[in-house]
Order: C-alpha cells, then sequence, then structure tokens
C-alpha cells in the first residue's frame, strides 16, 4: 500500500475528494466528539 487517506466521516465533501483522490486506501474518521447521532449519519453518508 503507499497511501493512506484519513478524512471526516461527515464531510460530504471530503468523502467525494477522497473517493477521487485515488489514494489505496480512504479511512473514515468516526470521531467520538461527533456524537452517536452524528455518527450514524456519518456511516449512512459513507455507504452512499
Amino acid at each position: 500500500m503507499r497511501s493512506l487517506l484519513v478524512v471526516p466521516a461527515n464531510g460530504a465533501e471530503e468523502l467525494e475528494v477522497a473517493a477521487g483522490s485515488g489514494a489505496d486506501a480512504v479511512v473514515l474518521d468516526l470521531d467520538l466528539e461527533m456524537g452517536i447521532n452524528r455518527r450514524d449519519e456519518a456511516r449512512e453518508a459513507a455507504y452512499e
């Protein structure tokens, strides 16, 4: 693996950029400070 990109999972724009980045792997950060409800939203957004 040559590149690893870590992005916040609750940002739609960041997810789009990550998807087109060409990185070998993308890690979605579900930060504890995001709150439980926001984490569920972030998971749904990442799934799409």
